[in-house]
């Protein structure tokens, strides 16, 4: 395959989105940060005598207010080093197996981590990040990427094996190993975005109708056996139903997102505005923020925002459609499913649409992990379209996804 310049809607696209998370993880973190700021200010004067009434400069009060803004942006400017990293790989190191297996791997031990010294826990007890000196990353991240590679990777060298239970049970066990590692944390909504983007890849790829019952069945007694252990994942996926039953439980967040939704009505309260954000909100800066996005911008923002990541799907699919390789096209259409699905999701649970799992918005929340993640992941489609042709017929390929339907 010849090369050729990257889709440029892709990078302009995800350069866009950054930049909106960018102003709005500011805008709706400075509250928490100026309250931080003041405790923190309050207990390293203490020791000061009472009549020198010291009080805080402005650049002080700047930098503590912006603090996780400019973490964000550190993680953005990392992000993008990567993103030119995964564009600069090699055909050849796409297609390398070992590289697969050594994600999945490196994976793993990271998963593995968090139950040591060096992972970290938050005040339900979910195990999902490892503190490395001043980093703090969550490892399920890794696993949007690395999985989706394995997976491809495997079902592209598999040439018509993909319904063989002897060659899909292994690499199924592989994948589903990673995943019930990430649910036990637990992290519900990092698990269901994992087995969303397998899922687009086995379509895509062309799994027989008897494998997905079976798959089916399994992830059921998976879900179940879940929700038997760990019984308030139950009172969270049944909430969104009628939140107004524990409206200062588990309610609370969908009817404050719903509330800043409403606020914002046609074009926003304007930038730096919301009143939720001002400790209402739960998770403001992360899982919530597009609800500071609709309340600031309105029903225009919110609908703008939704048309960038629904571009960015379409863009991601026409790089699937264009590969003339099966490799190629399943990890345009995993990546790209894991990224817009998400977002879409995201979006859904803030609006009262689907349940809350703890999943953010793609670009836009706060979280230095799932930046670098997805901008390697765009990093990885740029990549893709490097190499897109016309599409070519299953003779001229050697592949399509229906070479695998043959034992149905």
């Amino acid at each position: 395959m010849t090369r050729h310049k990257p889709d440029y809607l892709i990078f302009f696209l995800a350069v866009t989105l950054t930049a909106i998370g960018l102003v709005w993880v500011y805008s709706a973190s400075y509250p928490r940060a100026a309250a931080r700021s003041a405790e923190q200010w309050q207990v390293e004067n203490l020791h000061q005598a009472a009549e020198e009434s010291p009080t805080p400069s402005l650049l002080n009060n700047a930098r503590r207010q912006g603090v996780f803004a400019l973490k964000h942006a550190g993680f953005a400017i990392v992000g993008m080093l990567l993103l030119v990293g995964a564009v600069l790989l090699s055909p050849d190191a796409l297609r390398s197996t070992r590289l697969g297996w050594a994600g999945v791997i490196v994976t793993i031990v990271l998963l593995g981590l968090t139950y040591t010294g060096l992972g970290s826990s938050s005040s339900t007890f979910a195990h999902r990040w490892l503190t490395i000196g001043p980093l703090t990353i969550q490892p399920s991240e890794f696993a949007k990427i690395t999985l989706v590679v394995f997976l491809a990777q495997q079902i592209a060298h598999a040439r018509g094996q993909l319904n063989d239970r002897q060659w899909l049970v292994p690499r199924l066990l592989t994948v589903g190993g990673v995943m019930a590692m990430v649910l036990m944390q637990p992290h519900l909504g990092g698990t269901a975005m994992l087995a969303l983007s397998v899922t687009a890849i086995l379509f895509v790829a062309g799994l027989s109708g008897r494998n997905w019952t079976i798959i089916g069945l399994v992830l059921a007694l998976g879900l179940c056996g879940t929700l038997i252990l760990k019984p308030y994942q139950v009172e969270r996926l049944t909430s969104f139903i009628n939140p107004l039953e524990d409206p200062e439980g588990s309610g609370m967040q969908i009817i404050r997102a719903g509330t800043a939704l409403s606020r914002g009505g046609l074009s926003g309260r304007g930038l730096g505005r919301s009143i939720e954000k001002f400790d209402w909100l739960p998770e403001c800066h992360s899982d919530s923020i597009f609800a500071i996005i609709g309340e600031e911008t309105g029903l225009l923002g919110t609908l703008t925002l939704l048309t960038l990541l629904l571009l960015l799907g379409g863009a991601g699919m026409r790089v699937a459609a264009g590969r003339p390789d099966a490799l190629g096209r399943l990890l345009a259409v995993g990546l790209t499913t894991g990224l817009v699905g998400q977002g879409l999701y995201n979006i859904g649970v803030t609006s009262g649409l689907f349940p809350q799992t703890g999943v953010g918005l793609p670009f836009i929340s706060y979280g230095g992990t799932s930046l670098l993640v997805s901008l390697t992941a765009v990093g990885l489609l740029l990549n893709l379209s490097c190499y897109t042709t016309e599409p070519e017929t299953p003779r001229e390929t050697g592949w399509s996804p229906n070479d695998s339907k043959g034992r149905r």
